[in-house]
């Protein structure tokens, strides 16, 4: 298989590390075709640049490449159970069951949550920027990829649980347009616990990456033939990283367990209730309709009746929680930036935006049809998407020779 002549211990990581390997792969991409060979360390990958190649490995082999980790015990087996981590039977129940939430019909049902939110983060930026432009005490520079990560949060916890994460508290709030009336959400966390769950999603992306991560995760990519030893040592001598992406490890696990205890509390007062039915439990406290627990919970394979255990189910809301907080919040901060660097992009999306609101009815709440207007919008977040997109790579284990155009991938790569 073609690709890029590795240098001894480091493979190809060099020209990654310095040009990121989204550049790296479409200059590869080039060279060598849509099928090439890259090493990250000693340890080889063939990597697939090409759309419909692509959707010939993904079909293949629904396994994603197995993760080297040094963690142990229940963290260990959290990630093994995951969406991302999960393999062959586990997987194919999991996603599964994770289906439902993203079908058309529960995506529109979500649309009156998330512009709930959206308002709420407003409304703190406009009290920010007056506090700026007045030059009152307190104003300060505003990150806005943070905020964003509140927003993204506190949607996760709404749509997907029921439940307030208390991220966007409105101190300071202005008047603004009014919520849709669709959130029946109840604090489960006081702002405090909202606050380090927040910085523990912060944590675990930031110490998590070969770059900023442990020191033992670096080692680990020269020496992956000793990763049994290297963990022993991680563990045994952490550094500084290794202690915070366990920290905000343990906060991630808590606030997971502690949703599916929620849920659990309130599904057995509603079989209490008996004839209450669904109307119970669609106000019972800390609950949404259709929440995510609920299909995993209820989650059965057709052919052998396997259900997920507690620890499974902790494990889809773990990665629930992370990967609808990061990935939204970078496409979304990056779409900020690059409409702030064009001037005229801004203005026509402002005048599309402002064009088709202003024919909605007083007091009126965002629809799935309203937002099909919203053409150029659509089309901006896609270029922003483009350029910058926030997962440009998943991966694949693959268990039997694979045909790839004119290139043959062996098993087990």
């Amino acid at each position: 298989i073609p690709g890029p002549k590795p240098v001894p211990l480091f493979g190809n990581l060099l020209d990654i590390m310095r040009q990121g390997s989204p550049n790296m792969f479409l200059k590869w991409k080039g060279e060598f075709g849509p099928v090439f060979k890259v090493w990250f360390g000693r340890r080889a990958f063939v990597v697939v640049a090409d759309a419909d190649l692509i959707r010939i490995a993904a079909y293949r082999s629904a396994n994603h490449a197995p993760m080297i980790s040094f963690l142990r015990g229940q963290h260990r087996q959290v990630d093994e159970s995951g969406l991302v981590g999960a393999r062959d039977g586990l997987w194919r129940l999991v996603r599964n069951a994770w289906q439902p939430a993203f079908s058309s019909s529960s995506l529109a049902g979500y649309v009156g949550l998330m512009d709930d939110t959206a308002m709420k983060l407003v409304r703190r930026l406009k009290v920010q920027a007056g506090k700026q432009q007045e030059g009152r005490e307190g104003a300060q520079g505003l990150d806005i990829w943070a905020e964003l990560g509140n927003m993204t949060l506190q949607v996760v916890g709404t749509t997907a649980y029921g439940v307030d994460f208390e991220v966007l508290n409105e101190q300071d709030s202005e008047a603004g347009r009014g919520g849709s009336g669709q959130q029946r959400t109840r604090s489960m966390f006081g702002s405090s616990s909202g606050a380090q769950l927040v910085q523990a999603c912060k944590d675990f992306f930031e110490v998590t990456s070969v770059m900023r991560g442990s020191r033992w995760g670096r080692v680990n990519v020269l020496l992956p033939e000793l990763t049994a030893v290297i963990a022993w040592l991680a563990n045994r001598f952490p550094d500084r990283p290794y202690v915070r992406q366990m920290n905000a490890r343990r906060v991630i696990l808590d606030v997971s367990t502690a949703l599916i205890s929620k849920w659990k509390d309130a599904h057995s007062q509603q079989q209490e209730g008996g004839d209450r039915g669904k109307a119970g439990r669609s106000r019972a406290e800390g609950v949404a309709p259709g929440s995510f627990l609920g299909l995993l919970l209820d989650a059965r394979d057709k052919a052998s009746g396997q259900t997920l255990s507690d620890l499974e189910i902790i494990a889809q809301a773990q990665t629930f929680i992370l990967a609808g907080y990061e990935t939204t919040a970078n496409a979304l901060a990056y779409a900020i930036y690059l409409i702030s660097q064009h001037p005229e992009v801004e203005a026509k999306l402002l005048a599309e935006i402002n064009s088709q609101l202003s024919q909605l009815p007083e007091g009126a709440v965002l629809s799935e049809e309203v937002l099909a207007k919203f053409e150029y919008t659509g089309a901006v977040l896609n270029e922003a998407l483009r350029l910058y997109p926030p997962a440009h790579v998943t991966t694949r284990d693959i268990k039997e020779p694979l045909q790839l155009g004119d290139v043959t991938v062996p098993a087990g790569t």
